[in-house]
């Protein structure tokens, strides 16, 4: 299970770049949820929407304040196995990763807005 991010025009219509787009962003829950409360929002729901100013505006605060804020956000591996149990691998989220995922949000949100969207929605 995982987020992916698309787009709303002006009319109520949905607006999806496709996977196939260099710029199609879909991401874990775990990485989706790091990469929102960056942002300042939630998954709450598992799902949320944003109007695009709202987004770049968010997306510089997250810039500006990223050496701050980015440590509640990132996570340590961990690699677990017990005798008599399933082996546990669990991937961390390192300030580089988060970097990443910011910058290609930015990326894909250029591109619903180039498609024309004026927000951007996750579920």
């Amino acid at each position: 299970m995982g987020i992916e991010f698309y787009g709303m025009d002006a009319k109520g219509e949905a607006i999806n770049i496709g996977f196939e787009h260099a710029d199609f962003l879909a991401l874990n829950i775990g990485n989706g949820a790091a990469l929102l409360g960056l942002l300042g929002t939630s998954l709450e729901n598992g799902y949320g929407e944003m109007q695009v100013f709202e987004a770049r505006r968010r997306i510089m605060v997250a810039r500006a304040g990223f050496a701050r804020r980015a440590p509640r956000f990132t996570r340590e591996g961990s690699d677990t196995q017990r005798p008599g149990f399933a082996r546990c691998i669990s991937q961390g989220l390192d300030a580089q990763g988060l970097a990443d995922r910011l910058d290609r949000f930015e990326r894909c949100l250029n591109a619903l807005v180039a498609a024309g969207a004026v927000s951007i929605y996750w579920a």
